[in-house]
């Protein structure tokens, strides 16, 4: 980081460090160094084991008397015999970080008097409520939960209790910070948290896992998560707003529409994939170092993102396509669609990356490969003899009056997937901010486990959709009662299982994800929180999607917007400065989100629902 000043925070002049082991052999632990640090700016000793990176930290901030040489901070000559005063002031505007937690931290005292020790000798409260709340917050910024206050440091994983030297240094708020390697007895899993919501956990695992170059290529293929989120978004616009008009029409009994339907909407997303595979190609790099690609890092994300956007028309057609299968009830072929996809992606992934020795390359082939052979299998049953409906050549000419209702019925799910990138910037950043490293992780694991309930749900809504849609354009009005009242009974039951379960046995659900101890006991604090409104999910999706079913786009995309928009992004951001604990805020936002969602969502529906019927398909 470049220098903030003219004047050093830091001056060490010729410092040496001798340690006379008996009068014929002293060692020179450190002999004649001499730098500054200025006021702003990261320093950093680079040295092999032994060098006296260790010494040189603990002389400086006068652990050890120096030999001979000057040591300058903030203006003051601290290198001689200290007063009182310059005492007080070095503890207070100097702090370290131990390489090793367990021999600096007291084992006979509670974290919460390890932490606070400097303020209590230096008088920096005025109640104990204070200082409880200063320890909290602290705590809260390392990524510990505030009942880790009570604990002893036996009771912590190595991580862990360096997170409580890090907050010990940091609650003094100091000039100046001494690292003696604080991160490397941190937890190699949480750090590795850091990275998330890649398309295909499979390509995770084996990145993750090429030597030497595994971290920064994982990391690289994470930032192009935000244009995957896009890719996805733009196929579900088609799939899941042709869907429903192709289902309305086949109940109406007009195949010829319904086939028109399913045509233009293939032809729509092979225009979409020409736009958007020229667009993301040549705008990679520059996107790429907008969502924070290193310089070590770019070049994998570049390497990933480029062949796999040159894949785009092939993931279009399997996401955007397949939801016309499932219209027709071919529901085992739209399964085997997601089946063989991921199978072969599971096959190719060693033998490119590791086999032939392609690294992240490989996994995007492997990937793209998979897609394509998905791709042919939707288009080959699409074209086949058991389809109901047909893609044909003479239907695939655009007509704005069949397109137009596609776009506008899928805007909402297409709204939905598209934010879903600035939802996870909002999370991820605000977390990081709050509580660091393993906050961030806990929400990839209540994001992994969340999507064991999300997901589900949103299948038995999609599958429910085509029943909902044929009926409502037959004018079998209790039938599509009939199938919303399913739907809603099954969602709401699963998601109060689901939330009965992350109330009560959290942390077995955390172990699932990961084994890291640190990480299990904040993510069991964390995902209470977060999970606390779950269950009032399958009300609201359940919902949402019936309206999507009849063909009610308006209302579906104020609704898809009400939750993530307008509700749970600005509570992201403002309830952390609402509550004591901006960390607790954060994770806060969920709950408070969803059941204001579902609430407004099913009165909205209930209120029309009767309504929708009575006007009945023709109407829509």
């Amino acid at each position: 980081m470049a220098a903030q000043s003219a004047t050093p925070l830091l001056k060490v002049e010729g410092l040496k460090q001798y340690f006379k082991v008996n009068k014929n052999f002293t060692v020179k632990a450190v002999d004649d160094v001499s730098f500054e640090i200025y006021p702003g700016e990261t320093y950093g000793l680079v040295g092999e084991s032994g060098s006296g990176k260790s010494t040189i930290g603990r002389s400086i901030i006068r652990l050890y008397d120096p030999t001979a040489g000057k040591i300058t901070f903030d203006g003051q000559d601290i290198s001689g015999r200290l007063t009182h005063a310059q005492n007080n002031t070095l503890r207070t505007q100097m702090q370290m970080i131990f390489q090793d937690p367990m021999s600096s931290l007291n084992p006979r005292k509670k974290v919460e008097d390890i932490i606070g020790e400097g303020l209590d000798i230096h008088h920096m409260y005025k109640t104990r409520e204070e200082r409880r709340e200063k320890v909290e917050k602290i705590l809260a910024k390392v990524g510990l939960a505030p009942e880790h206050a009570e604990r002893y440091p036996h009771q912590f994983s190595g991580g862990q209790r360096q997170r409580v030297g890090i907050a010990r240094a940091l609650i003094m708020n100091p000039k100046l910070i001494i690292a003696d390697e604080c991160i490397s007895a941190l937890d190699v899993s949480i750090q590795a948290q850091v990275v998330n919501l890649l398309y295909n956990i499979v390509d995770r695992i084996y990145i993750g896992h090429i030597s030497g170059i595994g971290a920064a290529a994982l990391t690289g293929v994470g930032l192009f998560t935000p244009i995957l989120m896009l890719l996805n978004a733009f196929a579900m616009l088609i799939g899941s707003g042709g869907a429903p008009r192709t289902a309305i029409a086949m109940g109406q009994g007009d195949k010829k529409q319904a086939e028109k339907i399913v045509s233009n909407s293939f032809t729509m997303l092979l225009l979409f994939s020409v736009v958007l595979t020229i667009v993301f190609y040549a705008a990679a790099p520059t996107l790429l170092r907008l969502f924070g690609a290193s310089d070590t890092t770019l070049p994998y994300a570049l390497a990933y993102s480029r062949i796999y956007i040159l894949g785009t028309i092939c993931v279009l057609i399997v996401l955007g396509m397949n939801t016309f299968i499932t219209a027709q009830g071919f529901a085992k072929i739209s399964m085997l669609t997601t089946v063989i996809g991921a199978v072969i992606n599971i096959v190719l992934d060693p033998i490119l990356i590791f086999g032939l020795g392609m690294g992240v390359k490989g996994a995007a082939i492997a990937t793209v490969l998979s897609q394509a052979v998905g791709a042919i299998w939707v288009i080959r049953f699409l074209t086949g003899p058991k389809t109901i409906l047909k893609i044909r050549k003479e239907d695939m000419k655009l007509e704005g009056k069949i397109i137009m209702p596609v776009l506008a019925l899928g805007i909402s799910t297409f709204v939905m997937l598209s934010t879903e990138s600035l939802l996870s910037i909002s999370f991820s950043s605000s977390l990081a901010r709050y509580g660091g490293d393993v906050a961030v992780g806990a929400m990839t694991v209540i994001t992994s486990a969340s999507q064991l309930c999300t997901m589900p749900i949103s299948g038995i809504c999609q599958g429910g959709q085509p029943v909902m849609s044929f009926n409502f354009g037959a004018g079998k009005k209790d039938r599509v009662k009939q199938a919303f009242r399913f739907q809603l009974t099954l969602c709401l039951s699963y998601t109060t299982i689901f939330w009965l379960l992350m109330m009560l046995v959290p942390g077995a659900v955390a172990g699932i994800f990961t084994s890291d101890a640190s990480l299990i006991d904040y993510t069991t604090w964390a995902m209470r929180i977060y999970m606390a409104g779950i269950f009032s999910t399958g009300v609201q999706i359940a919902c949402q999607q019936s309206f999507m079913a009849l063909g009610q786009a308006k209302v579906s995309l104020l609704l898809a917007c009400l939750r993530k928009l307008i509700l749970l992004i600005p509570l992201i951001f403002i309830l952390p400065h609402v509550v004591a604990n901006p960390v607790f805020g954060v994770f806060l936002a969920e709950p408070v989100s969803d059941i204001i969602a579902a609430t407004v969502t099913a009165t909205t529906f209930f209120l029309q629902f009767n309504k929708i019927l009575d006007k009945g398909a023709g109407r829509v």
